[in-house]
């Protein structure tokens, strides 16, 4: 009786701890993009950030800043070079683009990206 109860417990445990695992691990919005549309770039924070949050930028215009976003709030700006980087080598009018901040400078309010283009 106590082997038994003792072998189901560890069964549960495994199950649970394996489907935790899978859930972890899950696709997210990155891993459908192709390796060479993922760039790491650095801007501005200009709301609330927090590492590993997922954030996306509405159409590209072809001048300015990018602004990218966590639900309909501003999150992130991409000026200057890095703004014309993404514009220049990645982005096509109309494209979708969303990033994950991979690093975050609470001090200066820099915020390092982790960015892929979907076309």
């Amino acid at each position: 009786m106590g082997q038994d109860f003792l072998r189901r417990k560890n069964d549960r445990f495994v199950r649970q701890r394996d489907k935790r695992f899978a859930a972890q691990t899950s696709d997210d919005l990155l891993a459908m993009i192709p390796p060479e549309m993922v760039v790491n770039l650095c801007g501005r924070a200009v709301g609330p950030v927090m590492l590993a949050q997922e954030l996306w930028t509405p159409e590209v215009n072809n001048e300015g800043p990018i602004e990218f976003y966590c639900g309909e709030l501003p999150a992130v700006r991409l000026e200057g070079a890095a703004a014309t980087h993404l514009r220049d080598q990645c982005a096509e009018p109309h494209s979708q683009i969303v990033a994950r901040v991979v690093d975050l400078e609470q001090d200066h309010g820099l915020v390092t990206l982790k960015i892929g283009i979907s076309p």
